[in-house]
């Protein structure tokens, strides 16, 4: 609505927070597996709330710089929040239970997609400073919970120096197949980015996706 143009706004906006994630996905691997996982997820769930928190202050002054700026905030947390919430759940359960609770894991983030996006329709007629403020407040509930977390498996920290040698591109160029589908899979995606960018015809997948992030 502040752009005048709601698909492209999206998905600009949808552009900026992915990219941060993909520039950041070769280390933030490896720095979750070099710093506590519960901490890296508690702190992830704190700055999320601080930066909702600056939001609620600059809605009289939106415009769309200031909403990509954001995104691209959340771009870089989400590339280290997502790497150390699914290596800690080899933490908590058993080996024989991980393809379970993977598996439980991707439900409940499908569930909480789609009853999300319900609520957040429904929060709008609040006004965005009281929706807002909420979203601030489960994260920080969310920052306590996980600090609640027992890990039964305690983790195991990588002591070597050069972070280069964990990087996943070095593992990805000693596979064949990994060699030509990684640059393949890529540019799909930027493909479909570029797409999404050109098109002032997406406001269904914009709105989807505005909902997801």
């Amino acid at each position: 609505q502040i752009s005048g143009s709601v698909g492209k706004a999206i998905a600009i906006m949808l552009f900026v927070f992915l990219l941060p994630q993909f520039l950041l996905s070769p280390f933030s691997g490896a720095i979750c597996d070099r710093f506590s996982r519960k901490t890296i997820l508690s702190l992830s769930c704190i700055i999320r709330a601080l930066a909702v928190g600056v939001l609620i202050y600059f809605i009289p002054q939106l415009n769309p710089s200031l909403i990509y700026a954001f995104a691209f905030i959340f771009g870089i947390n989400a590339a280290f929040f997502y790497p150390a919430k699914m290596s800690a759940v080899t933490n908590i359960v058993e080996k024989t239970q991980l393809k379970f609770a993977n598996a439980l894991t991707s439900s409940i983030g499908a569930i909480a997609l789609l009853f999300g996006a319900l609520i957040a329709n429904y929060l709008n007629n609040f006004g965005s400073k009281i929706s807002f403020g909420m979203v601030a407040g489960l994260y920080l509930f969310a920052s306590i919970l996980t600090g609640l977390i027992k890990f039964q498996f305690p983790q195991k920290y990588f002591k070597k120096e050069n972070i280069i040698e964990d990087m996943p591109i070095k593992h990805i160029l000693k596979q064949s197949s990994t060699i030509v589908l990684f640059p393949v899979s890529s540019l799909i995606h930027l493909l479909y980015f570029l797409i999404l960018l050109g098109s002032h015809q997406c406001r269904s997948i914009g709105s989807f996706q505005f909902y997801r992030v």
